[in-house]
């Protein structure tokens, strides 16, 4: 009977030793990341400051970009969503918050807005855009698809069209593809900001 119980206070002992490490294990650090504007040394065209007034919005994303974790494909096409790689903010304030700074590099920060803007503001232009994929492989390339629209003063659309764009990763890492997804926000600036300047 004396054995017994000290078998059963061994057992007890070391089945409290292991959850102990296990409750100490430190779980992996999360890493948040921002999308960015354009620098001055990037390569959107020279800023004109065109006396353009250009609201940015509403801007829509599909329902899987609609959570904080970054979003991959693989091969298989499996859609992935990193455990510990997550977006610092809202990702469609982000994406429309990047597109505006873009802009207002060439039109002059006075002459974009986000959406919403006041009554009585009325923008020249308005830029509608619904992103239909931002994401990547890792190790291989970035991905940008969307369908925009540009409606003038009447609130009539002018322009529209789907823009697709791909950029190749540095290396494996959600750092190089958040670089790349800049990058395609870049490209597509540069489109909008060439349809407006071709149409004004």
């Amino acid at each position: 009977m004396k054995r017994r119980a000290t078998l059963i206070g061994l057992g007890s002992l070391l089945l409290l030793t292991l959850l102990t490490a296990c409750g100490s294990k430190k779980a992996p650090d999360v890493r948040y990341y921002s999308l960015t504007s354009a620098t001055p040394s990037s390569e959107l065209p020279a800023a004109d400051t065109l006396p353009t007034r250009v609201g940015v919005g509403p801007i829509s994303l599909p329902q899987l970009l609609k959570r904080p974790h970054l979003v991959t494909r693989s091969e298989d096409f499996r859609v992935l969503h990193a455990e510990f790689d997550r977006w610092s903010g809202d990702l469609q304030e982000e994406v429309g918050q990047v597109l505006a700074d873009n802009l207002a590099g060439q039109f002059g920060a006075d002459n974009v807005v986000l959406f919403p803007w006041g009554k009585l503001l009325t923008p020249e232009w308005q830029l509608i855009v619904d992103i239909v994929r931002l994401d990547g492989e890792l190790g291989r390339a970035a991905y940008l698809e969307a369908r925009w629209s540009l409606t003038n003063e009447r609130k009539k659309v002018a322009l529209s069209g789907a823009a697709q764009y791909r950029e190749k990763l540095a290396d494996s890492s959600y750092t190089a593809l958040v670089a790349a997804q800049n990058l395609l926000l870049q490209d597509f600036s540069r489109e909008i900001v060439e349809k407006i300047r071709r149409h004004n």
